[in-house]
C-alpha cells in the first residue's frame, strides 16, 4: 500500500489534527520508504528509532512544526494502524516503547549538526550565509561554486568536538613523565650508551653484555637465572624489557645506530618532549614492535587492533573513566567481517594489550580490575594469570592526547577551572560539555570547599529552578549530602521548590507532613514521575488523583502544566493507561498543540 492511500484513509477517519499533522506524516512516511524500503503499514524492530533518531537528522531539515510534534502524530498514526488491523509487525505495545524513547531526543538529534547530511548541512549553511535554497537564481549556483573552492577545514561544517577536559599542572605532567617504567628504562639505556656509544650487532642490536647489563633497570633481571627458564639468554630478543626500551628509543629518534648504537637524546631534555616522542613509537609500531616479538601471527587480529586503536584512543580520552576491555575489544570486531565468536574475542583482547601495556608503562593508560580470563580458569595455576578488564586514561595521557587531538584540527576544548566559591548555577553553566572525570573533580572540589549546611543552602533554591539540567543536578547533590534534611524541608513552603522538595523528601523514605501535600502538584509530580520512568506503572501513579472519573479529567487538564516533560507524559498516557485515559490524553495532547505549547 502506498503512502498517499494510507494517509487518505487516516485523513477520512477524522484522527488527523489538521493539515501540519498529515504533512509530518507524508514527509516522515517518504523517508522511511526511500531509504528502509517496505511500505507504510509495516514496521519491524528499530524502524521507528531509525527513522527519528537517524534518518530525519541526516535528511530532514528542522521544520518547526516537524521538531514539536513529529514523533506524537506517527504515535497516533501507529495507534491508528492498530485499532484498524492494518498494522503489521512487533504489535504496537513495542512499537510505542521504542517512540518514547526516540521521543525524547528527536529534537535534540535534528538539531545536533554531527547528525547531519551532506545535502542538510549545505542548505543550513546556504540559509547562515543569507542564501535562499529554493531561489532558483544564479546565487544558489554560485554559491556552490564558491563553496566547493574552499579549503576542506573550513568547508567541514561538523567537526568532531570531543568533551572538554581538565589539565593537571605542567610540572606534575612532567613528574608523572619522569616517572613513568618505559622513560625511566630509556633513562637508564641513553646513561648507559652515553654519547660515546656501545657497539652493535650486524642486525642493529645491543650486544649480549650490553643487553645483561640492561636487564636488571629494564624489568628483565629474573630472566637472568638459568635455574628458572629452559632457554638461556643468548641475545638481546631473550630480554623482553630491554628489546622494547631499545627498539622503542630506536623509533623515537632517542638513539642513533650508525655502527654503534648512541645517545641522541641531550641530558636534560624535557621529559614531556621524550615521552611524545616514545608514545608515538608505540602507536605507530601497533601489536608488534619487531619480528622478534610477533611470533606466530593471528594476522586479521593483529590488523583489526591497528586499525582500531585510534579509535580506541579516543573513545578512552572521550570517557574519562575506566572502559570495559570488551568494548575496546569489540570496537575492532566490528570492523572486520568475522564471526564475535569467543575465540575471536579473545585474540583481538591479547594483541590490543600489547600496545595498551606499552601505553601504560609509558604512564598513559592505565589497566584496571585485574581477572582471569574466562577460558583460563581450568589452566594450572602458573598459567591461569590475571588480566586487565577495564582501561581509562591517565591525566598524562590526557595532556597528550589533547595535543594530539588539536594538532590533528579535531576541537579538544580545555576547561577552564572552576572556582570552588562559584554559585551553583554558574558553576553548572561551567560543568557542559566537561569529560566525566572533570565533571566528577570539578563537582568534588565544589562538596569539598564548604560546609554541609552551606552546600545545602545554595542548592535548596535551584529546586524552583526553570532549567531542568540545574535542577536535576541539584537534586543529585542534595543526595550526598548527609545533612540536607532540613534545607530541603524548610523549601516546602516556598511554592516553585515545594513540588521537588516534597519528592525529594519522598524518595528518601522521609515523610512529608499532609499539609504540604497539595492536590495542585500532583500533575506537576505525575509528569516527574513518568519522566524518570519509562517503565512505570501509569495506573499506579495516576491513582492519587481518585476515582477513574476523577482520573480521565485530571489527565484531561495536564496540558496546563507548566513543565518540560508535559508533552512527553501526555505521550505515555495516550497509549499506556488504558482507553479512557488515552483519549483524554489525546484531547490533552490537541489543546496543547493548540497553545502552541
Amino acid at each position: 500500500m502506498t503512502v498517499d492511500a494510507v494517509l487518505r484513509r487516516y485523513e477520512k477517519a477524522g484522527l488527523s489534527f489538521g493539515d501540519e499533522e498529515l504533512d509530518n506524516l507524508r514527509l516522515l512516511l517518504d523517508v522511511r520508504s526511500d531509504t528502509l524500503g517496505g511500505d507504510p503499514v509495516t514496521w519491524h524492530p528499530g524502524d521507528v528509532s531509525e527513522l527519528l533518531l537517524e534518518l530525519c537528522p541526516r535528511k530532514v531539515q528542522n521544520d518547526p512544526a516537524l521538531l514539536a510534534t513529529g514523533p506524537a502524530d506517527l504515535g497516533r498514526f501507529l495507534d491508528h494502524l492498530a485499532q484498524t488491523g492494518q498494522l503489521r509487525g512487533p504489535g504496537l505495545p513495542a512499537l510505542l516503547s521504542e517512540l518514547a524513547q526516540a521521543e525524547a531526543t528527536f529534537a535534540a538529534a535534528m538539531q545536533d549538526r554531527t547528525r547531519w547530511g551532506l545535502a542538510k548541512t549545505m542548505v543550513a549553511q546556504m540559509v547562515d550565509d543569507g542564501v535562499d535554497p529554493t531561489d532558483g537564481s544564479e546565487q544558489v549556483q554560485d554559491w556552490i561554486d564558491q563553496h566547493n573552492q574552499r579549503a576542506y577545514a573550513d568547508r567541514n561544517p561538523n567537526p568532531l568536538v570531543l568533551p572538554a577536559v581538565l589539565l593537571a599542572e605542567p610540572d606534575a605532567l612532567r613528574a608523572q613523565a619522569s616517572e613513568a617504567v618505559l622513560m625511566m628504562r630509556v633513562a637508564a639505556l641513553l646513561s648507559h650508551l652515553g654519547p660515546e656509544g656501545r657497539p652493535v650487532t650486524q642486525t642493529g642490536a645491543l650486544r649480549l653484555v650490553d643487553a645483561r647489563a640492561l636487564a636488571e633497570p629494564c624489568g628483565d633481571s629474573a630472566r637472568l637465572d638459568p635455574t628458572a627458564w629452559l632457554h638461556p639468554v643468548r641475545r638481546m630478543a631473550d630480554l623482553g624489557g630491554v628489546t622494547e626500551t631499545y627498539v622503542l628509543a630506536v623509533g623515537a629518534g632517542l638513539v642513533r645506530v650508525d655502527g654503534r648504537a648512541r645517545r641522541h637524546d641531550p641530558p636534560g631534555a624535557d621529559p614531556l618532549e621524550r615521552l611524545e616522542q616514545l608514545a608515538t613509537t608505540v602507536l605507530r609500531s601497533g601489536v608488534f614492535l619487531n619480528d622478534d616479538d610477533a611470533g606466530y601471527v593471528i594476522e586479521w587480529a593483529a590488523q583489526a587492533v591497528e586499525d582500531a586503536l585510534p579509535g580506541v584512543i579516543a573513545l578512552l580520552y572521550a570517557s574519562g573513566e575506566r572502559v570495559p576491555l570488551d568494548t575496546l575489544s569489540a570496537v575492532a570486531l566490528q570492523a572486520y567481517d568475522v564471526s564475535a565468536t569467543e575465540h575471536a574475542a579473545m585474540f583481538v583482547r591479547s594483541y590490543l594489550l600489547r600496545p595498551l601495556r606499552r601505553l601504560e608503562r609509558l604512564g598513559l593508560v592505565a589497566l584496571l580490575d585485574h581477572e582471569v580470563p574466562a577460558e583460563r580458569l581450568s589452566l594450572p595455576a602458573d598459567l591461569a594469570l590475571p588480566e586487565p578488564t577495564a582501561v581509562r586514561v591517565t591525566a598524562l595521557g590526557t595532556w597528550l592526547l589533547q595535543r594530539w587531538f588539536t594538532e590533528q584540527g579535531i576541537l579538544a576544548p580545555i576547561a577552564a577551572p572552576t572556582s570552588a566559591t562559584d554559585p551553583p548555577a554558574q558553576l553548572f553553566d561551567a560543568l557542559a560539555g566537561l569529560r566525566a572525570d572533570a565533571f566528577d573533580a570539578a563537582i568534588d572540589a565544589w562538596l569539598a570547599a564548604r560546609e554541609q549546611l552551606d552546600a545545602v543552602a545554595d542548592l535548596v533554591p535551584l529546586l524552583g529552578s526553570d532549567n531542568l539540567p540545574h535542577r536535576e543536578l541539584a537534586v543529585a547533590l542534595l543526595d550526598r549530602l548527609p545533612d540536607a534534611e532540613r534545607g530541603v524541608r524548610e523549601a516546602l513552603i516556598v511554592p516553585a521548590q515545594r513540588p521537588y522538595a516534597r519528592s525529594w523528601l519522598q524518595v528518601q523514605g522521609l515523610p512529608v507532613a499532609e499539609q504540604h501535600r497539595l492536590a495542585e502538584d500532583e500533575p506537576l509530580l505525575l509528569m516527574e514521575a513518568i519522566a524518570s520512568d519509562p517503565a512505570a506503572d501509569l495506573g499506579g501513579l495516576l491513582a492519587v488523583f481518585g476515582t477513574p472519573d476523577r482520573q480521565v479529567a485530571a489527565v484531561r487538564e495536564l496540558w496546563r502544566v507548566r513543565s518540560p516533560f508535559t508533552r512527553h507524559a501526555l505521550e505515555a498516557l495516550t497509549f499506556g493507561a488504558g482507553p479512557a485515559v488515552g483519549k483524554a490524553a489525546r484531547k490533552a495532547l490537541h489543546s496543547l498543540h493548540s497553545a502552541g505549547r
